[in-house]
């Protein structure tokens, strides 16, 4: 997750095409933007509907698509150059 100019590191659980639950990230309010790194250069914009201790539950922007392996993820891909 990346909120300000912090990366933090947490356990995505529960995902969907619309959103997720972060465990394992704190100190981020409720409505704030973020940026969620799902790996493999996609990256997702989101805003917090949710923030409970080290829980966090997101809704994305754009919601993600299946890739055909039944495996979600974002429409496009950010090069690492």
């Amino acid at each position: 997750v990346i909120h300000g100019n912090s990366y933090r590191s947490g356990i995505i659980r529960n995902l969907s095409e619309t959103g997720a639950l972060i465990d394992g990230v704190d100190n981020i309010p409720a409505k704030s933007l973020i940026i969620v790194d799902l790996g493999e250069g996609q990256l997702t914009f989101a805003q917090v509907v949710r923030s409970q201790g080290r829980k966090l539950g997101v809704q994305f922007d754009v919601p993600l698509i299946d890739d055909g392996t039944g495996t979600l993820g974002t429409r496009r891909r950010v090069s690492a150059y």
